[in-house]
Formats: C-alpha cells, sequence, structure tokens
C-alpha cells in the first residue's frame, strides 16, 4: 500500500480498517433520497411510504430500521429507495458491531442488487453497492460501481463522497481530496464530505488544514465527536499539549 512517509505498511492497513467502520456510522441516511435520478423516480403507494419514513426515523436515531424498511417493500416490491434503505441499516448494524460484518454486508448486498434490477440506471443502487464493497475491502469492484454511478449521474455527491474513501483507504491523499472536493460541491446544507476530509488530512499530517476543517464541523454541530477527536488529535501531533 502507498502511503506517506512514517507510515507504515501495517499502520495503514489499520487505518484503512478504521475509515471503514467510522464511514459506516457516520453516514446516517446516505442511502435514502439522495439527488436527482436518470430516471423518474417510482412513487410507492401510501402504506409503503410511512413504513419507509418510519424507517429512515429509525435509521437515523440508530435504531433498528430493517423490520420497517422490509415492511415497506412487503407493502410494495417496486420501492427502490426503500430496498437501499435495507441495505444502509444493514452497513449501520456492521459499524456498531450488532450483526458479524460478514452477515450484515451480505444482506446489504443483497437488497442493493434487488435494488439494480428493479432499476439499472438507477445511480444510487450503484453508489450504494460501491459503498457494500468498499465496507467489503473490494477496492476494484468498488472502483466500478462508482465509476458507472458517477457516468449515470454526475451530479451523485454519494457516489462522489464514497469514491474518496475508497482513494483514502488506499493511500492515494491527493486524489481522495479532489474527490471529496466535486463531492462536496454537489451537497446541499450538511458537511459530511467536510468531515472525512479533515480525516484525510489529519492522516496526511496537515494538520493546520485538518483542524480547519473540524472547526467548520464544529460551528454548525459542537457536540460532533470526530471532528473533536481530529482536533484534539492534530494539537497533539503538534506538540500542542494545554
Amino acid at each position: 500500500l502507498q502511503a506517506r512517509p512514517r507510515t507504515s505498511g501495517y499502520k495503514w492497513l489499520r487505518y484503512a480498517g478504521v475509515g471503514a467502520l467510522v464511514a459506516c456510522a457516520a453516514l446516517v441516511g446516505t442511502f435514502l433520497f439522495a439527488s436527482r435520478r436518470t430516471t423518474r423516480p417510482y412513487v410507492p403507494r401510501g402504506e409503503a411510504y410511512e413504513y419507509y419514513t418510519r424507517g429512515e426515523y429509525a435509521l437515523s436515531h440508530h435504531e433498528n430500521a430493517v423490520p420497517l424498511f422490509e415492511a415497506a417493500v412487503k407493502a410494495d416490491p417496486k420501492f427502490v429507495t426503500a430496498y437501499l434503505g435495507i441495505a444502509h441499516a444493514y452497513t449501520q448494524q456492521a459499524a456498531n458491531d450488532e450483526i458479524a460484518p460478514e452477515t450484515s454486508l451480505a444482506r446489504a448486498a443483497e437488497a442493493v442488487q434487488i435494488a439494480m434490477k428493479l432499476e439499472p440506471s438507477s445511480a444510487q443502487a450503484h453508489a450504494a453497492m460501491g459503498y457494500v464493497y468498499y465496507c467489503q475491502w473490494k477496492w476494484a469492484e468498488a472502483n466500478r460501481q462508482f465509476r458507472i454511478a458517477t457516468e449515470l449521474q454526475p451530479n451523485c455527491g454519494d457516489a462522489w463522497r464514497w469514491w474518496a474513501l475508497v482513494h483514502f483507504a488506499n493511500g492515494r491523499f491527493d486524489l481522495a481530496e479532489q474527490t471529496l472536493k466535486r463531492a462536496a460541491s454537489l451537497e446541499s446544507g450538511t458537511l459530511r464530505s467536510v468531515a472525512i476530509l479533515s480525516q484525510i488530512y489529519y492522516y496526511e499530517r496537515n494538520y493546520d488544514k485538518a483542524i480547519q476543517a473540524a472547526q467548520r464541523i464544529l460551528a454548525v454541530d459542537h457536540n460532533n465527536y470526530l471532528a473533536h477527536w481530529v482536533v484534539t488529535s492534530s494539537l497533539l501531533e503538534q506538540g500542542t499539549r494545554d
């Protein structure tokens, strides 16, 4: 693995693993309604949508959302976004050690595959599959899915942001930064890409930029533990002990 000076291959593997779990836990709701699709979105029936919205709420509060999303697709088997909700719920359970990653990620992949069959041109579905591959450390497969997603929909912010995680895990800092900036330009009202960018700057040993990015997050979310960790860790690396 490529890495910056003073960073061993073993240490970088540990960073990649931590990054995967942190990303799974932090990116809550990003498999849900995100940006415009290349095709007209399928409109679900009332009951299915009610289950879906309840599942989205449960997911954002780190509760078990799988049964609610499954109820949504049972009520309407063509509800693509609900299948993506199932996928993200399982990745969240993997990140929280609620289910073995091998089991939860396999179930997530199954849900995304159904969504892709129902809507092959859905950029969000391809991005979701790429994210599952990323959590499994399947870099080549993840790259392929993110490339398809961005070709189908160049303004798919999720695809660009998750693609940056693959670059980051493989030590391609510059490319990860460029990709995240592309993602940030497509986001509206969130700082998800900035949060990841702050971590990249930290592991790149660019501590001033890491602190600046983290402080942007803390300005709107003072209780963001990850941003506090980046600031504290960067100051410690700089020799600031106060």
